[in-house]
C-alpha cells in the first residue's frame, strides 16, 4: 500500500526512463553487486590453482550476465548470448 500516490512528475520521469531504452532491474543490480564482491573477495585472497581461475571466471560470466540484465532492456536469451559473446571473446 501506498502512503503518497504518484506524482505525474514522477510518472513523466518514469515513463521518459522507459522510453529511453534503459531500464533498471534492482534485484540483478544486488545480484551483480553481490557478485563484484565475492569476485574481489576472490581476487584479493585466494591464490590457488581450482578456486580463483575456474570459479572466478564462472562467476564473472554470471556477473556479466546480472548487470546486462539490471540496465539493458534485454531478454534471457539475449542476455545470456551476450553474456557468453563477452567471456568468449576476453
Amino acid at each position: 500500500m501506498r502512503l503518497f500516490p504518484p506524482s505525474s512528475r514522477s510518472r513523466l520521469l518514469l515513463r521518459r526512463w522507459t522510453t529511453i531504452g534503459a531500464t533498471f532491474r534492482p534485484r540483478y543490480a544486488l545480484a551483480a553487486l553481490l557478485l563484484f564482491l565475492v569476485e574481489s573477495a576472490i581476487a584479493l585472497w585466494v591464490h590457488d590453482r581450482l578456486i580463483r581461475p575456474y570459479l572466478g571466471d564462472s562467476l564473472a560470466v554470471v556477473l556479466v550476465y546480472c548487470a546486462l540484465r539490471a540496465w539493458v532492456p534485454l531478454g534471457v536469451r539475449s542476455a545470456v548470448l551476450a553474456a557468453l559473446a563477452i567471456a568468449f571473446s576476453i
